[in-house]
């Protein structure tokens, strides 16, 4: 006859054996969970504090690479990153410490932040682990030229008028092709006399419904609501050869992205009630963007097609504030400012409401600009004269 077995206790030690282990598992969980939400605090904050300290460098005088390091100390931009950690790292987080480089690369500024962070166990302590668990991030921020950006005003700049040396600060004039400077620097007119400096906006037609003069007022006061870019591939390319890279990319004007080609507009800056809206963006003291092609005497002809067809390809954009218009042909006005940001350019406001010539011409303060753009990285590299402007922007590289 056989007996029955009784295999509770051994089923009381199995339980106890497994709650142990169930136990640990969930003690390390607990604390890799908490571990996990420190290190994407973390990440927030490498991302962060490599991109405001990059902002310090983009923002600062100059043009090169070389130029923004000398300019920013490095204890600046990195005391700004450490800033940056500790505004975002977890409560969870113990002790975070941060890493910081800055370095010249491909002609762009490199910020490098590596932080590093302790995060207290709690459950796991009690299975025999440590007391801490460590979790690190990095991120790299590079300051390049913007390839485009938002809020653009549609004015051709001729090539040949922006100075070679022009740098934040430098005051210069623009004037109105084939009006102003007689020399062989001078751009000529387009291909039809009447398309001046204004340009359309990207997917915009200042002739449509007969809204010209109104709609060219809402662009010098408000930019254009698209993009502005400069046609790609440019790299390395000077002369004719240049010219023949811009034309070639331009046989019509942009109307998808990316918008480089820019088509003519006849309306005229000095005409009707225009000027209030160049003496409203004077007064704002708004650092803008214009769009510059290249001088005829440079690249050869680039403008190709005549009137409201005449297509202007985009070589570079200009980060200027406008400080004065003289117009002395239509309109015999003129309104300038040297005061506020326009402070550089004060003796020039005065000699340009002395001025009693017909000139047509704006009064010009080259600045830095930051501008929105695409992820991709640029086709151009910092002091590169062909296309960087001041026009900066900074985006995560790593």
């Amino acid at each position: 006859m056989s007996r029955e077995r009784d295999e509770g206790g051994a089923i009381a030690i199995m339980t106890a054996l497994l709650s142990v282990a169930l136990l640990v598992v969930g003690a390390f969980s607990v604390d890799i969970g908490m571990a996990y939400t420190s290190r994407m605090a973390l990440q927030t904050a490498a991302d962060a504090g490599a991109l405001a300290a990059a902002a310090t460098y983009a923002g600062a005088a100059g043009r090169s690479c070389t130029d923004l390091l000398g300019a920013v100390p490095e204890a600046t931009a990195r005391q700004t990153a450490e800033r940056y950690l500790t505004a975002n790292r977890s409560a969870l987080t113990t002790t975070a410490t941060g890493t910081f480089t800055a370095r010249c690369a491909d002609g762009t500024v490199r910020v490098g932040f590596d932080v590093q962070g302790d995060t207290a166990t709690y459950l796991g302590r009690l299975a025999g682990a440590g007391e801490t668990l460590t979790s690190s991030a990095h991120a790299t921020a590079a300051v390049e030229v913007a390839p485009g950006g938002d809020g653009l005003r549609p004015l051709g700049i001729c090539g040949a008028d922006v100075p070679a040396s022009a740098a934040p600060g430098t005051v210069w004039r623009t004037y109105a092709p084939g009006d102003g400077l007689a020399s062989a620097a001078s751009c000529p007119l387009p291909p039809t006399p009447g398309n001046w400096w204004t340009l359309d906006c990207p997917g915009e037609n200042a002739d449509d419904g007969g809204n010209g003069q109104a709609q060219l007022y809402d662009e010098i006061s408000n930019g254009c609501s698209l993009p502005i870019t400069a046609v790609s591939g440019q790299e390395g390319l000077t002369g004719t050869v240049l010219g023949a890279r811009l034309r070639a990319a331009c046989p019509v004007a942009s109307s998808t992205p990316p918008y480089a080609c820019l088509s003519g507009d006849p309306g005229q800056p000095d005409a009707g009630q225009v000027e209030n809206a160049w003496a409203g963006l004077i007064d704002s003291g708004t650092t803008v963007g214009l769009p510059v092609f290249c001088a005829p005497g440079t690249c050869g002809p680039t403008i190709t097609g005549t009137g409201t067809s005449a297509v202007f390809p985009v070589q570079r954009v200009v980060a200027v504030t406008v400080c004065g218009y003289h117009f002395g042909k239509q309109l015999k006005k003129r309104y300038s400012s040297g005061i506020g940001a326009c402070a550089p350019a004060n003796a020039d406001a005065g000699a340009l409401m002395a001025d009693d010539s017909e000139k047509n011409y704006l009064l010009l303060v080259s600045r830095t600009l930051f501008a929105s753009g695409t992820t991709q990285a640029t086709g151009c590299s910092l002091g590169d004269a062909g296309c960087d402007g001041g026009l900066r922007r900074v985006r995560l590289v790593q």
